[in-house]
């Protein structure tokens, strides 16, 4: 079993890893706009709820919420303070103003609802810390419409002191927020709680980590065929070099990650996207990588929310998560949220939207054609308009290394340059990149063109003289040598 490749170590319950992971080298892309929309909605009887995973639902986006507490004076009319989770609705473009059904005691259901058992044995202990949960971990679109919930069940007996019970599936009708539970468990209490799901080309990919509650801890990852989503034997997983079907042999994609991770694809970037707020910070963070199984990208800053209550035990956000279903320009603009705790048992969802920007491509040249001769000695440069770019760096030289230039323009707004006073009879080599505020492109392929041979100066004529007379009939007719010719045409005329 290869679930520990690394260090690990368990402090106060959480876990942090340090891996021999490879690094993948991440595009340029950068944050050029972030914009903190305002809070997810909630009923006046909730008095804090945290999560935020979300998915498209009949066109709407499903928002699901881990512990939801109630706020003094509320009781379910099933004699309950708090939830164990529960789920709202809310419009793509209005996703803070949300819905849910509410018991005629204001309270909101459970989204994943209790076994007679499990709710049982709550009943029993009647403790906060003695009961079982079920967390949702992560959401995607099912084939019939409706979504599919992956949650973690778990014996919470403490603070960050949980006995990890299985992970279990769910499904969300349309227009539903209770979902139906599938009877059997997918993951055994004994495998790793895959429940950050995301779906690509029509396979579900799992995360998930070892330890439970754990703040920063390793990943792996499963998946299956969509429609073989709730069948465990369907699951395969990333061994280190390929997809096996024996979860003994998983190897470690991703580390350093907390509880709050979401993937997806982005396809303005053209690759798959990491979404969590570091263990003990403030920010939210973002990796990339061309594979779900990395290698990972090391992380970006996206944005740093806004500061949580100084005075609690754990002062820090947490939970950043994406919402691909908001996404906007292919993914450009996304939509990230996260939970501020703003005291004891206070906190709010937060909504964020972020702007970015990747490097733009190379241009493709255009003319002079690449191996041209007898060109001008005024010469005009194009290229074609590079996606992204807002300017383009113009390199002209004798030499294909460009050692040295003869000119170097880094400040072009155009797609095309004129260049005079070339030498004649010259071989010169140009290329062309384009850059943005997230940087620049490689350059183009190096093109070269060879100038015109210079004309000749006439030649100066020495004899016979101008305007000589009594020349004999057969004469040698002589010229000074021109500069630049090769040959020479004479012409002899009687007028």
């Amino acid at each position: 079993m290869k679930y520990y490749r690394g260090i690990c170590s368990v402090f106060l319950g959480v876990i942090f890893f340090i891996g021999d992971l490879s690094i993948a080298h991440a595009q340029e892309v950068v944050v050029v706009d972030t914009v903190e929309l305002g809070v997810v909605g909630q009923p006046a009887s909730v008095r804090v709820r945290d999560g935020g995973f979300s998915a498209l639902l009949n066109g709407r986006i499903l928002w699901t919420f881990g512990d939801t507490f109630f706020r003094s004076g509320y009781v379910s009319t099933d004699s309950a303070t708090y939830r164990s989770n529960t789920a709202a609705l809310g419009e793509l473009s209005a996703p803070l103003a949300v819905t849910e059904p509410l018991d005629t005691n204001g309270t909101p259901f459970p989204a994943v609802p209790f076994t007679a058992e499990e709710q049982a044995f709550n009943d029993s202990t009647g403790s906060v810390n003695d009961r079982i949960a079920l967390w949702i971990g992560g959401l995607i679109p099912d084939t019939d419409g409706s979504a599919l919930a992956f949650f973690w069940k778990l014996h919470a007996t403490g603070l960050l002191t949980y006995a990890p019970l299985g992970v279990g599936t769910a499904h969300f009708l349309p227009d539903s927020t209770t979902a139906v539970r599938d009877s059997a468990l997918l993951f055994s209490p004994n495998e790793p709680v895959f429940t950050k799901a995301f779906l690509h080309n029509g396979m579900v990919y799992l995360y998930g980590g070892v330890v439970p509650g754990g703040l920063a801890q390793p990943q792996f990852l499963a998946r299956a065929p969509l429609e073989n989503a709730t069948d465990r034997s369907a699951y395969t997983f990333w061994n280190g070099s390929a997809w096996d079907p024996d979860v003994n042999n998983i190897d470690t994609v991703m580390t350093g990650v907390s509880s709050g991770l979401t993937v997806d694809y982005n396809d303005y970037l053209q690759q798959f996207t990491a979404v969590y707020s570091p263990p003990f910070s403030n920010k939210i963070v973002m990796r990339t990588a061309d594979l779900p199984q990395g290698p990972w990208s090391s992380p970006m800053e996206l944005f740093t929310g806004l500061p949580p209550d100084t005075n609690l035990s754990f002062p820090y956000n947490r939970q950043g998560i994406q919402h691909p279903e908001l996404a906007l320009n292919g993914g450009q603009i996304i939509f990230v949220s996260y939970f501020r705790p703003t005291g004891f048992l206070l906190g709010e969802t937060r909504l964020v939207k972020v702007t970015l920007l990747m490097a733009p491509v190379a241009p493709v040249l255009v003319s002079p054609p690449d191996g041209a001769f007898n060109q001008p000695t005024t010469v005009e440069f194009v290229w074609d308009s590079a996606g992204r770019a807002e300017a383009y760096h113009f390199q002209l030289s004798l030499d294909p290394s460009f050692a040295t230039t003869v000119i170097d323009d880094s400040a072009l707004t155009d797609t095309s340059l004129i260049v005079g006073s070339l030498m004649n009879d010259t071989q010169y080599y140009w290329r062309v990149r384009s850059r943005n505020a997230a940087g620049v492109s490689g350059w183009s392929p190096v093109w070269s063109f060879t100038t015109i041979v210079a004309l000749p100066v006439a030649p100066a004529l020495a004899a016979p003289p101008n305007g000589a007379t009594n020349q004999p009939i057969s004469l040698s007719l002589i010229w000074h040598p021109a500069t630049g010719a090769d040959t020479y045409h004479v012409q002899v005329a009687t007028d």
